[in-house]
């Protein structure tokens, strides 16, 4: 009886632990989280959707980093500071597949909204 407590005991804290270290990987560094909240306020101040799915996907959406090029400053006016530089790309992460859906570029300084790129 008592090696079967031993048994589930281990397997319950490998499962505990296995669990916490999953949930610690998804968590987003302090800077990403500044970003996605920017960008939420900004959304908010769109003709973009605004109900929960949304909400959830620009919270909890991918930032990355990429140089700002002149593709990229084609679909919208950036200021000429930003060309050939360092800036933040917003994508939100939605639970179900979308076609197109629009990405914000930030800067990486100020942590505010520079452009919006439309979706493809």
């Amino acid at each position: 009886m008592g090696r079967r407590i031993n048994v589930l005991a281990f397997f319950l804290l490998a499962f505990v632990t296995g669990c916490n270290v999953v949930d610690s990987s998804n968590n987003k560094s302090e800077e990403s989280n500044k970003v996605l909240e920017n960008v939420w306020e900004y959304v908010q101040t769109t003709d973009m959707p605004q109900d929960e799915e949304w909400k959830s996907a620009w919270l909890n959406g991918k930032v990355e980093e990429i140089k700002m090029t002149d593709d990229i400053d084609s679909y919208q006016y950036v200021e000429e500071k930003f060309h050939n530089e360092t800036v933040f790309l917003v994508t939100p992460l939605f639970k179900t597949e979308r076609m197109a859906y629009p990405r914000i570029v930030v800067d990486p300084q100020t942590k505010e909204v520079i452009a919006e790129l439309p979706g493809e």
